[in-house]
C-alpha cells in the first residue's frame, strides 16, 4: 500500500495520527492533527447546521479516505486473527520490521495490506523481512490496544 494507493501522503503522518486514523477512520479528528492531515494532501470536512447556536463538533476525513482505511483496516483485522499467537508476538515486538525469514510463511496471506518487503543482514541470503508501511502502523496501533 503506497502514498499513491492511500490518496494522500500516509507516510508522512505523524504515528499519533495514523493510530488515531486507524482508531476510527470515520470517526472525529482532533484539532490539532487538521493542518497535518491537510499538509500531506489529506481532505477534511466539519459540517453544522447554521440554524443550531453550536458549530461544528468537528472535523472528519473525507467520506471516501476514510471508507478505504475502514477497508483497509478490515483486511488487516482478519490477517491478525488469523495470525498463530508466536508469530503475532514477534511481529508485534518487532513492531513489523526486521522480522525472521522463518516466519514468512505464517505471515504472508491475502489480507496482509501491501505485503512484505524483503531486507538483508549483509548476507547473500535475505535473513529478514519488513511488513509495508501500512502493516507496520497496523501492528503497532494493535499492540497499543491490547497494553
Amino acid at each position: 500500500m503506497s502514498d499513491k494507493e492511500i490518496g494522500f501522503a500516509w507516510s508522512g503522518l505523524s504515528p499519533t495520527v495514523r493510530h488515531a486514523l486507524l482508531e476510527d477512520p470515520h470517526g472525529v479528528i482532533p484539532a490539532e492533527y487538521v493542518p497535518e492531515l491537510v499538509h500531506s494532501g489529506g481532505s477534511v470536512y466539519a459540517s453544522y447546521w447554521v440554524a443550531s447556536e453550536e458549530g461544528p463538533d468537528g472535523f472528519r476525513l473525507s467520506p471516501s479516505k476514510a471508507d478505504l482505511i475502514a477497508l483497509l483496516k478490515e483486511k488487516m483485522d482478519r490477517w491478525w486473527t488469523d495470525l498463530p499467537e508466536h508469530v503475532r508476538n514477534v511481529v508485534t515486538a518487532r513492531k513489523g520490521r526486521k522480522i525472521p525469514q522463518e516466519h514468512k510463511g505464517a505471515i504472508q496471506n491475502p489480507n496482509l495490506v501491501g505485503g512484505v518487503l524483503q531486507t538483508s543482514a549483509g548476507g547473500a541470503e535475505p535473513t529478514y523481512f519488513a511488513l509495508a508501511p501500512f502493516a507496520c502502523d497496523y501492528v503497532e496501533w494493535a499492540a497499543s490496544r491490547s497494553q
